[in-house]
């Protein structure tokens, strides 16, 4: 897939904060799993999904019980902002 040229805004997606071009970790999936992605979302373009939704450094330092915190809580505030754009 060609890449766009448009600029990426990363956001961590733990946190939700914005996060500098050398602050993050980027996502890794299995070919099985980018299999699934495709089918379960057909629009899914996993180099751009990658690129923009990472965790920062900072919350990837963090312990596992931290992090299963946060994840919680961006679930909990990606739920709100789906609502309330339907």
């Amino acid at each position: 897939m060609a890449r766009s040229a448009r600029t990426t805004t990363r956001r961590c997606v733990l946190c939700d904060r914005i996060v500098a071009d050398d602050d993050y970790i980027r996502f890794t999936a299995t070919f099985e799993a980018l299999e699934l992605l495709g089918r379960t979302f057909r629009t899914f373009d996993p180099d751009e999904g990658f690129d923009e939704n990472v965790p920062c450094k900072s919350c990837n330092d963090l312990p596992d019980k931290e992090r299963k915190k946060l994840a919680a809580k961006a679930m909990q505030r990606d739920l709100r902002r789906f609502r309330s754009e339907n």
